[in-house]
């Protein structure tokens, strides 16, 4: 789930020891909250923040700033928790009163705008978060100035919803002005500055600009190793983060124990029916079927799915994820039925939530019609795949990865009519991408030869066809391996 500054603000004095919380003031039990949530320690918070609110509401009265302060802590500790239906109702409780004591132009009424705009993103209402942010902008802005690290918080946040509602250029934009403003304000070792770096680096990341997100995500990383505590859900972020760029770049060994290691602090920090902790379950998944494991990875990727819907619902973009993950899995295995219902269940629920010019929708129309070209359905392929390259190209851009799957997709389509004009430009078009994607040594690079490889096949042209098979069954013996399906396969 999306990162906030609640989480991620670590003191030095993490191991600090508290007074008793019977001997503390209600300033002092607010505070001893706010610093173990700082800690990713939920599960002691919890309690204490409840008992917060007790006492506030019983010393100072249920409309005081001391009970919008407990309100806003135990309002935080339900989103970080995943206690979505019991997050809402305290935010605005808080706003409530923060807006009849301090007036709705305050830095602490902002505060708590932007908190509730973090939970609206989580919970997929991208709608409802948008404005709100926007508002705790204007007054950051306005009474803070722009220099302020609560203005750089309110900005980071932006940046992440238009991550998630795919406006790529927007969300790089703001992201990289809450980097820049972090570093002056906080330093390059503090965690909102990795805050700030593992969230340009998941950005690069959708771009397809792995050359430019790994550095990123490895500074995020050492800072938080340095600044947080082993067990902290933040470090399993980060750690994810690497899964997906190992991964996708064919590093399944890098990939792998950190998938397990981040898998693992959710499981501790967080519990089993956690959307952080679905969202490793899916990668394990991933990773097993990428070594070809799929008996292993198709449970895995049912559970992943199982909670995010009962967390989040159906209409969830980490939901459609685990659909495309289990779909992936299916067409792997030419389980071609089961891949079909996924991918089509998928692309409806991003047209739902997301809408038809979301990045993810391109893709959606990509997958759907390269899994109707692997049966042959060339009637229904043939125009998914023309509209899913258009989508892509605008937008995730002419060099996207995704972009290079669907031109490759459509390149052996028209291969099977003997469009060969046609055709060969596109598929030397993949391979390039590709390349220059992930360079020569990588699956994806591979698989682009052998489409290649394939269409000079099919026009007798063999002298050219024998050696980009040869290079593409090299690189696929090296990776994933000789006992890999797909080795098998080639």
């Amino acid at each position: 789930m999306k990162e906030t500054l609640a989480a991620s603000r670590a003191s030095c004095g993490r191991n600090a020891s508290m007074p008793e919380t019977l001997a503390q003031s209600l300033s002092q039990l607010n505070d001893h909250v706010r610093q173990l949530i700082k800690q990713g320690e939920f599960k002691d918070a919890l309690p204490l923040a409840a008992q917060a609110l007790e006492r506030a509401r019983a010393e100072e009265g249920a409309d005081s700033l001391a009970a919008a302060d407990s309100l806003n802590n135990l309002a935080n500790l339900y989103r970080e928790t995943g206690q979505y239906a019991l997050a809402e109702q305290p935010y605005l409780e808080a706003l409530k009163i923060k807006r009849a004591l301090l007036g709705k132009d305050h830095p602490e009424f902002a505060r708590s705008l932007n908190d509730l705009a973090v939970f609206y993103e989580a919970v997929g209402s991208y709608k409802q978060a948008e404005p709100v942010f926007q508002q705790a902008l204007a007054i950051r802005k306005h009474a803070l100035g722009e220099e302020h690290p609560d203005y750089a918080e309110t900005l980071h946040d932006l940046a992440a919803l238009h991550e998630s509602l795919g406006n790529l250029a927007q969300a790089e934009t703001l992201a990289r002005g809450s980097l820049d403003i972090r570093k002056r304000t906080l330093g390059e070792n503090h965690p909102e500055y990795a805050q700030s770096l593992h969230l340009l680096a998941g950005i690069y990341e959708w771009l397809g600009n792995y050359a430019a997100a790994e550095p990123l995500a490895h500074q995020a990383l050492a800072i938080r190793r340095q600044t947080l505590q082993p067990n902290h859900p933040l470090l399993a972020a980060s750690l994810s983060t690497l899964v997906w760029l190992y991964g996708t770049q064919g590093n399944i060994a890098k990939a792998e124990p950190l998938a397990r290691q981040a898998l693992e602090i959710r499981r501790h920090t967080l519990g089993e029916r956690h959307p952080d902790y679905s969202n490793s379950l899916g990668h394990m998944a991933w990773i097993q079927g990428l070594q070809g494991n799929y008996a292993g990875a198709e449970p895995l990727a049912r559970q992943a799915s199982a909670i995010i819907k009962e967390a989040l619902g159906e209409n969830h973009r980490h939901y459609i994820s685990c659909l495309k993950i289990e779909a992936w899995l299916a067409t792997s295995q030419n389980k071609w039925t089961e891949a079909e219902q996924l991918y089509h269940r998928a692309r409806s629920l991003v047209s739902n939530a997301l809408g038809q010019e979301h990045v993810l929708y391109g893709i959606g129309l990509s997958d759907l019609g390269s899994c109707y070209r692997s049966q042959g359905n060339f009637t229904e392929a043939e125009p998914l795949l023309r509209q899913a390259l258009e989508h892509l190209r605008r937008k995730a851009g002419q060099s996207h990865p995704q972009v290079a799957h669907a031109l490759s997709d459509l390149a052996c389509l028209l291969g099977s009519q003997r469009n060969f004009t046609e055709a060969l430009p596109l598929a030397r078009q993949a391979v390039e991408i590709c390349r220059r994607t992930f360079g020569e040594s990588h699956p994806n690079f591979a698989g682009s030869l052998q489409y290649l490889a394939w269409l000079y096949q099919m026009m007798a042209d063999y002298a050219s066809a024998l050696p980009l098979y040869k290079q593409a069954l090299e690189v696929i013996r090296v990776t994933p391996g000789e006992k890999h399906p797909f080795f098998v396969q080639s």
